[in-house]
């Protein structure tokens, strides 16, 4: 109740602790803060899993992020409409293809080293993004940083 009081400026001069209608508000405000904050980790989440799609990491891992993803946009649609009943899923090939289409349209064709890099740099920017936002956060990155694409292990 005090992050409530501090960010909404919820004001308890005029509270009724006797009158149901009252309590009845302040569960109703706190249920949707606890919300907005479910949805702020939400979004970091899928974020981060965004950042981690990556065609050379091979197909178990492009899978599991994408799976993962698609998860977390659920959750997101379900913690906004939760009279809707839970969001419809896309057959995941679909989404694939959709996902591709659009990249292709950003960046070009993925078959191309060029494109390939421009993919890699935008998904490393989105990393930095999701790393600022932990050091915000938490005061350290928690984000493991990505590998240099290309590059054989050493």
């Amino acid at each position: 109740m005090i992050r409530l009081c501090a960010r909404r400026g919820l004001d308890f001069k005029e509270a009724d602790l006797l009158g149901r209608w009252w309590w009845t508000k302040l569960k109703w405000i706190l249920d949707e803060t606890e919300q907005e904050h479910v949805r702020e980790v939400l979004q970091l989440r899928h974020t981060q899993h965004s950042a981690a799609l990556n065609y050379e990491s091979g197909d178990k891992a492009f899978k599991h992020h994408w799976k993962e993803s698609g998860s977390v946009v659920r959750q997101y649609y379900n913690s906004c409409f939760p009279w809707m009943g839970g969001g419809e899923e896309e057959p995941q090939v679909r989404e694939y293809d959709r996902l591709r289409r659009a990249w292709i349209r950003e960046f070009g064709d993925t078959s191309n080293e060029d494109t390939q890099k421009a993919i890699m740099q935008t998904a490393e920017e989105w990393l930095e993004v999701v790393r600022q936002a932990e050091i915000e956060a938490y005061g350290r990155p928690k984000t493991v940083p990505p590998k240099p694409a290309g590059k054989p292990a050493e």
